[in-house]
């Protein structure tokens, strides 16, 4: 009987999309649990939703226990594990990812955590892409206040900073948590894929991962969308003038701009100007993190040098 339950949770925006498609499937002896079924995306809203004062451990285990295996290597992968990208937007600085982790232990104390991190300057223009996806209208220095004291900014320094999220999922779950840089995967796929089923327990399966990055947004296509998504309704803009185009996510009905459609369409070459406001703020990010990236590399040996990280 195999009980053993390994949990992936993201970062956003580090090939999540694509190791839930065309990875994970395909390995040997997993049962892969995503938000794709009703239970699983029940179980996780739990999880990542309700504050641990009201979670209902008992009950989260109740709705996932039916679709664990008791002879397969029970894998969950949802990147919201890792906090809901917009929570620290609508609630100026909160992210919830004590409350998460906690919520997880709750349930599943002995599970394995595999977190995949991101540079941080090409984690924030991603974020900044997704952000305006999703019908943002703030220009990123707005959205990430470098000076922001006392992290109550709408994207607080606190989200990019990798080390204390780190060294509290290790706290909490000591000697199983795998932490992975996307440029790995990027950079010597084969190498990262070994790591990550060595970890979970399997197999590394014949693959061949797409390589997705279709958008073609720079600088100027940055601000275009940005400025478009002043007249549609959202859920980042529910002031909009324009109704947006109606959509269904899990069970509830939103509004999303027309931005989120043509993004991935858009005409250019995807290169952003060094000089620009886009790009020098997320230099500045990842210089003011470099020291805790250092310590971050020293305690993880992560091999984040030679990524850049510092």
């Amino acid at each position: 009987m195999n009980n053993e339950i390994v949990i992936h949770i993201g970062l956003h925006k580090t090939a999540s999309t694509t190791l839930q498609e065309f990875f994970f499937p395909r390995c040997q002896d997993v049962n892969l649990l995503l938000a794709a079924n009703r239970e699983v995306r029940s179980f996780l809203e739990l999880i990542s939703k309700r504050d641990s004062i009201y979670f209902d451990a008992g009950k989260a285990k109740e709705i996932i226990s039916k679709h664990l295996s008791g002879n397969k290597i029970n894998l969950i992968s949802s990147e919201g594990l890792s906090g809901r990208p917009w929570t620290a937007l609508l609630e100026k600085g909160l992210d919830h990812r004590s409350n998460i982790i906690h919520n997880i232990k709750a349930v599943f104390p002995e599970a394995k955590i595999v977190l995949i991190i991101r540079r941080q300057d090409k984690y924030a223009i991603s974020f900044y892409r997704e952000y305006l996806k999703w019908g943002g209208t703030k220009p990123i220095k707005k959205l990430i206040d470098l000076e922001d004291e006392f992290g109550s900014s709408l994207m607080p320094i606190e989200r990019f900073d990798y080390l204390p999220y780190a060294r509290r999922l290790n706290n909490d779950f000591p000697g199983k948590v795998l932490i992975l840089p996307f440029e790995l995967l990027v950079e010597n796929s084969s190498e990262f894929l070994s790591q990550l089923t060595q970890f979970i327990g399997t197999k590394t399966p014949p693959q061949d991962l797409p390589k997705n990055n279709s958008t073609k947004l720079a600088d100027l296509g940055f601000e275009i969308s940005r400025l478009l998504n002043y007249c549609f309704r959202s859920y980042l803009n529910p002031g909009g003038i324009l109704p947006g185009i109606p959509e269904k996510d899990g069970a509830r009905w939103g509004m999303r701009s027309p931005v989120h459609y043509i993004q991935d369409y858009w005409p250019g070459n995807g290169k952003i100007n060094p000089n620009g406001e886009i790009a020098t703020t997320a230099a500045e990010l990842l210089r003011t993190l470099k020291g805790k990236n250092e310590v971050l590399d020293s305690e993880f040996k992560l091999n984040l040098k030679e990524y850049g990280y510092y």
